[in-house]
């Protein structure tokens, strides 16, 4: 496959400071060209003097980086960024405060187009933190944020008092113990090693789970975060099937799904993960000889029943 364009989705609540982060991204990354898709564009704040011309509905700008806003079908905004794919180096997708991040990536993993040209990198989180435990208790999209993403930057950690700060970000890491968690004061954090995550890359999603225990089970307002362990081999037919007809049914409840899979007959480990109705079925490492064969599922939702998830899996087991 050729080389494709990474994408960072940036993502989080209304104020939460996702226009201060993408305006650190880009002054920061100056070899860096960007692509830059804004649900609205108002709010990117972009001075007018930097735009030099107007194609379709993209904008070229002054410091090398061309913008566009998501007025039409994110599909079809792709397809016209493939055809000026010569112009720039890294897609930015800044949603509205209110988006589920999951749809947007979605577009990345269901469109074999898309896939042939762009490589989902990494989804970015900003979180308020002065009021992030309030925002969850009244907010649904919030908590999806939290969960589908792989960085969480805890932004105005100057606003809330050390001890205050602490728990709130054990708390919340606990919820999505894949992310990696950041504190930042006016989001000005280094940005490079962002903009390389490799997220969705079976091998990270590998090193990730191999340290996330059985045991790992933790409610916050109405986010679910519970790990499954298994140490009998899945009937991988069973599994799609069982996986296909939960999201089917529940994909508005479940934010996240990733995993080790020990699968029958199969030498080689199978790192699942889910985005929204789309399964990802991929080959991990080989088992070693003297390793422990067992699958260890993360699952993190909207109030999540353990007990029916953990009987239906069972029935998956070979």
């Amino acid at each position: 496959m050729q080389n494709r364009i990474p994408v960072t989705i940036i993502t989080g609540f209304l104020g939460a400071g996702k226009t201060t982060f993408l305006n650190n991204i880009i002054s920061q990354n100056k070899d860096i060209r960007f692509a830059i898709i804004e649900n609205e564009f108002g709010e990117i704040g972009i001075d007018n003097e930097l735009i030099i011309g107007i194609d379709d509905g993209i904008f070229e700008l002054s410091n090398g980086c061309i913008c566009c806003t998501l007025n039409s079908e994110l599909t079809e905004l792709l397809v016209k960024l493939i055809d000026r794919q010569d112009e720039y180096d890294h897609l930015l997708i800044e949603t509205t405060g209110i988006a589920d991040p999951s749809s947007v990536a979605a577009a990345f993993i269901s469109d074999y187009e898309v896939q042939q040209h762009f490589q989902l990198d990494g989804i970015i989180c900003l979180v308020d933190s002065m009021n992030v435990e309030a925002t969850l208790k009244v907010e649904t999209k919030a908590p999806q944020q939290i969960g589908f993403a792989d960085v969480l930057i805890f932004n105005k950690k100057d606003k809330v008092e050390p001890n205050q700060l602490q728990t709130i970000t054990t708390n919340i890491q606990q919820l999505n113990p894949y992310a990696q968690v950041i504190e930042a004061e006016q989001a000005n954090i280094e940005t490079s090693p962002l903009l390389k995550l490799k997220a969705y890359e079976p091998s990270n999603v590998e090193k990730k789970t191999v340290y996330i225990s059985h045991n790992h089970d933790h409610q916050h307002e109405h986010i679910t975060s519970q790990a499954y362990s298994f140490d009998q081999p899945f009937d991988l037919l069973k599994l799609r099937h069982f996986i296909k007809v939960l999201l089917l049914l529940q994909s508005m409840r479940i934010y996240r799904m990733k995993g080790i899979l020990y699968i029958k007959n199969e030498d080689y480990k199978i790192i699942f993960q889910a985005v929204q109705q789309q399964t990802i079925f991929s080959k991990g490492s080989k088992w070693g000889s003297d390793e422990k064969r067992e699958s260890k599922l993360l699952i993190i939702g909207n109030n999540l029943n353990k007990t029916m998830f953990e009987k239906k899996l069972r029935q998956c087991l070979v």
